[in-house]
Order: C-alpha cells, then sequence, then structure tokens
C-alpha cells in the first residue's frame, strides 16, 4: 500500500488531506514491515514535523483502522501496536462442529492483526494461514439442550472400522 492510496480512500471518504494526516500516512507505509505504538510513531514524525500532537497521532490511527487501512493489534498486557494492513495475506479459517461436521467460515478480517504481530515476531514473511477451530455449533447446542442435555455430545473418536455401541431398547437390561 502507497501514501497515495491513502490518502486517495481520504478523499473518497470526504476527509480533509492534512498535513499531519500526510504525515502519520507516511509514518505507517515507511514502517509499513513492523509494528509501531502511536508514541513511537509520534516520536518518529516529532523529529520532521515539531508541530505534530501526539493526540493528533492517535485520532488519524484511529480513523486508519476504521477505514480497513491500518490495523491495530494488542497482544495481552502489552501496548496497543498499529501496522500497514497487508493486503497480500491468504487467511483462511473456518468453524467445524464437533457434531454434525457442519462447516462456516470465519471473518479473517479479524486475525489480520495477529498475521501481522506473528510476522513481526517470528521474522517470517508470512503469505498464507489456515486456521480450524472446532467446537459445537448453534444447531446442536440447541438439540442438547432441547433433549435434556442426552442430545448430540462429541465423543471420542471411533477406531477405523468400528461401529459405535448398540443403543438398548426401553426396558431392555444388559443383565442376565
Amino acid at each position: 500500500m502507497t501514501i497515495r492510496r491513502i490518502l486517495e480512500t481520504l478523499a473518497q471518504h470526504d476527509y480533509r488531506l492534512t498535513w499531519q494526516r500526510w504525515a502519520v500516512a507516511a509514518g505507517v507505509v515507511l514502517n509499513q514491515d513492523r509494528l509501531l505504538t502511536a508514541e513511537e510513531l509520534y516520536s518518529q514524525l516529532k523529529k520532521d514535523y515539531p508541530d505534530i500532537g501526539l493526540a493528533t497521532v492517535y485520532r488519524t490511527l484511529d480513523l486508519l483502522v476504521e477505514l480497513g487501512l491500518v490495523d491495530r493489534v494488542q497482544v495481552g498486557d502489552g501496548p496497543t501496536k498499529y501496522g500497514l494492513r497487508n493486503t497480500n495475506v491468504e487467511v483462511r479459517q473456518q468453524l467445524v462442529c464437533e457434531c454434525c461436521g457442519e462447516v462456516a467460515p470465519l471473518d479473517a478480517k479479524e486475525l489480520e492483526p495477529l498475521c501481522k504481530h506473528l510476522s513481526h515476531l517470528s521474522g517470517y514473511q508470512i503469505s498464507e494461514i489456515e486456521i480450524k477451530v472446532t467446537g459445537i455449533c448453534p444447531r446442536c447446542k440447541a438439540a442438547a439442550s432441547h433433549d435434556g442435555g442426552s442430545g448430540p455430545r462429541p465423543g471420542p473418536s471411533l477406531a477405523p472400522g468400528s461401529e459405535p455401541p448398540a443403543r438398548k431398547a426401553a426396558g431392555e437390561s444388559g443383565e442376565r
């Protein structure tokens, strides 16, 4: 992404193209290979733009996040960091129900900041991420609660070629 693309996006959304916004956009683009806190970016910008304010840097970063141009990354209790959105990473993520096997897609935008953070920490240039999250879908969860908890439940996997235990008919006991 370029400074020009950021400025064009601001203009398309009817935001004024101030020198402060230009400076923050330039700072983010020039640091596109790493994440910065607002304070770190402010310190860099202050050298060339002594009149820029920290609040302006925060507001501009928040605006760029809102427009989808910059990612906000919060990891644990650490400081919030910002980085240029990486549009070259393909993220495939899905939810899979343990009971019925239903597969549902997840919104990849939620993981983009994490990918940027992983890239920064590892030094890898990440090109693809695949994530599979398993759980119980709303339909199976509702069926289980409707059946008084005796509905579909995740259980241990069966060995290949084995059959699940047969259910006993009502009144039939297993004792002789």
